[in-house]
């Protein structure tokens, strides 16, 4: 069994009892080493590869040193002949070789293991200048995506034929990531929508479809998507949408009517935020999923000229599935966000969309991709880009995004959004307290002139 591991998926990563300390063409070399199989190398090909615009001479003696660094990393795993260099695939493996022989393998369980070692393209963010090694790791990568792109419809493939339209509905929301022009998975998350009871998200799929294949190809969906959106169309007329498999439909905008209480929408931009889903395939990110929905949340609610639902009455719905337009009804909102966590191995996915429940579409959507070298820090990089993007999407326009590039700092942003909110009173009592938050706004960030600006303002305005 091989006793060090060379992790190639997403970035380059060494795990096992070793050195690390390889400057970034020694890893390069390893990778492409390690890709091989066990296969020698020849050392022009290897020179050829990184060292291509070096004179012959000095490309040799920068191989030797590289592959003497690599033998002090790797030891006996590295062999070196007169013309050729081999790594001992017995002492060295990969994700990738692993991920190559559960493909083979070909059974449902082999390839569900193989998609949770696919963490991310091969080297995908490693970077190397060298254009003949770059021009080979495309080609491998490509490659390997192509394979991914089989095991995951082959998984699906698999779930529908044992109606287990929740999994199918996993594997296909990562294949649509990865493939958005691919119409089988399109179809896919239609057929899988549907079995579930949510024909109004089957729909939308079909508009996401036609949307993307016209921006991207100029042309329309193909004869069997547009049977099945035909399809499903008709079954939603003949059908009441449940709220999820077996489970008993409650009109809560009735029930709150009787009670007196408005769920009409209010007049300002109204949203609620779903519980993020942890999609990834040892489930290990619902409380960073749960976290970052909280503290999208309580960004939001400091948001003036935004009307934000309280956070426990999305997390009522954490254990259905409902749709969008469903949420929209019973709580009396215009706009539903919903997020989307994959990870493993040090990397974490976020994937976000924003739908409008009255138009029925997609208005926004953005993917995160991070290493998890500090877990809040993380965290917080990516409540503060969702929060920028709603804001301006939602409230304030291209000004808000000048707004936190200026205001870099989350407390002196806070102070602001909190003056603002009090500002929009015009009477001297909010007017002062606005004015004493501006200048709070100074202290925490005195490089900024957008602080005493306001206090300026507020002046002018008593």
């Amino acid at each position: 069994m091989a006793e060090l591991n060379i992790n190639l998926f997403g970035n380059f990563e060494l795990a096992g009892p070793c050195e690390t300390s390889l400057t970034r063409k020694a890893k390069a070399v390893a990778a492409y080493l390690a890709l091989q199989r066990g296969l020698p190398q020849s050392r022009d090909r290897i020179v050829a590869l990184f060292w291509e615009n070096s004179p012959e001479e000095q490309a040799r003696t920068n191989l030797r040193q590289c592959l003497s660094a690599l033998r002090k990393t790797f030891k006996d795993a590295v062999v070196t002949e007169t013309d050729t260099v081999v790594f001992d695939i017995s002492t060295v493996s990969t994700d990738v070789a692993l991920f190559e022989q559960l493909v083979e393998s070909g059974d449902q369980q082999s390839l569900e293991e193989a998609a949770g070692i696919y963490q991310g393209d091969l080297l995908d963010g490693f970077g190397f200048k060298e254009e003949a090694f770059e021009a080979w790791v495309r080609t491998e990568r490509e490659r390997l995506r192509i394979v991914m792109v089989d095991v995951l419809l082959q998984l699906i493939g698999h779930c529908e034929a044992a109606n287990e339209f929740g999994s199918a509905l996993k594997f296909a929301q990562r294949l649509v990531a990865m493939d958005p022009l691919n119409e089988n998975v399109h179809r896919a998350l239609m057929r899988s929508y549907s079995a579930q009871g949510r024909y109004d998200a089957a729909l939308k799929q079909f508009e996401v479809c036609k949307n993307v294949l016209q921006q991207q190809l100029g042309v329309e969906p193909d004869a069997e998507t547009r049977t099945l959106f035909d399809s499903l169309k008709k079954e939603r007329k003949s059908r009441v949408e449940p709220t999820s498999a077996g489970a008993m439909v409650v009109n809560v905008e009735a029930q709150f009517s009787e009670l007196g209480i408005d769920f009409s929408l209010p007049s300002k931009p109204s949203i609620i935020l779903m519980p993020f889903k942890d999609m990834s395939v040892n489930g290990g990110f619902g409380h960073f999923a749960e976290g970052i929905r909280i503290d999208v949340q309580s960004a939001l609610v400091k948001i003036s000229g935004l009307f934000v639902i309280a956070a426990g009455s999305g997390a009522a719905y954490a254990d259905f599935a409902v749709s969008p337009e469903q949420v929209s009804r019973e709580v009396g909102v215009q706009y539903v966000l919903e997020g989307y966590l994959q990870g493993g191995d040090g990397k974490l996915r976020t994937t976000v969309q924003l739908n409008d429940a009255i138009s029925g579409q997609v208005v926004w959507s953005e993917r995160y991709d991070r290493v998890l070298d500090d877990e809040f820090r993380v965290q917080d990089e990516i409540v503060d880009k969702i929060v920028t993007s709603l804001d301006v999407k939602l409230v304030s326009g291209e000004q808000a995004r000048v707004w936190r590039k200026t205001l870099h700092n989350p407390k002196a942003l806070e102070l602001y959004y909190k003056g603002l909110d009090l500002l929009g009173a015009f009477d001297k009592q909010s007017v002062t307290e606005a004015r004493r938050l501006f200048e709070k706004v100074s202290d925490v960030s005195a490089d900024v002139t957008l602080g005493p600006t306001l206090v300026a303002f507020c002046h002018y305005w008593d």
